[in-house]
């Protein structure tokens, strides 16, 4: 959240950078061991020379509970970003977004549309390189009991958004983005 890069540990390589080349329909995993038992917050920034695919999975583990997973498939970032949202029934949503430019600060409009039609707006500042997360009706509580959809806007291509829902007993799911 300050920054700095993160130095994850990998099952299958050195904390930090993950590198490598790929054959064409190539594979690589960075699995990182998911032994903290403190909640850390980042991103991570993908490059590739060709075109490459990324999934993520996030995953929860509670003493006495099944494990909970969810994932996310990476997106380029864009200057227009959409994400549904669920807020009914006890489920809330949680936010991350993030700016992928490093070396200018990204401000980053939303636009709330529930789906009986009200709408909302809100705005966030993003340092260089900065990210945010955040449950959605902590930020904006006029959205709790409401569904709908946020479309984020900014100037320039940098915003990368994920989205995960959670459930009344904080199992969660992922939200998918679209551009």
């Amino acid at each position: 959240d300050n920054g700095n890069p993160l130095q994850l540990p990998f099952v299958n390589g050195p904390a930090g950078s993950f590198a490598g080349a790929l054959a064409v329909g190539g594979t690589a995993f960075a699995e990182t061991p998911g032994t903290a038992s403190a909640l850390t917050q980042g991103w991570a920034n993908v490059a590739g020379s060709g075109r490459i695919g990324v999934l993520t999975i996030f995953r929860q583990s509670v003493p006495g509970r099944p494990d909970s997973e969810g994932t996310v498939t990476g997106v380029q970032s864009g200057n227009r970003v959409f994400l549904p949202f669920d807020n009914t029934n006890g489920y809330v949503t949680g936010v991350a977004v993030a700016n992928t430019n490093a070396t200018q600060t990204l401000f980053v409009s939303m636009m709330f549309q529930t789906d009986s039609g009200s709408t909302a707006t809100g705005s966030l500042p993003l340092p260089p390189h900065g990210h945010m997360a955040f449950v959605l009706t902590s930020m904006f509580p006029t959205l709790a009991g409401f569904r709908g959809s946020i479309e984020f806007t900014a100037s320039t291509p940098d915003i990368a958004v994920v989205g995960l829902r959670f459930s009344p007993t904080n199992s969660f799911t992922s939200l998918g983005v679209f551009q």
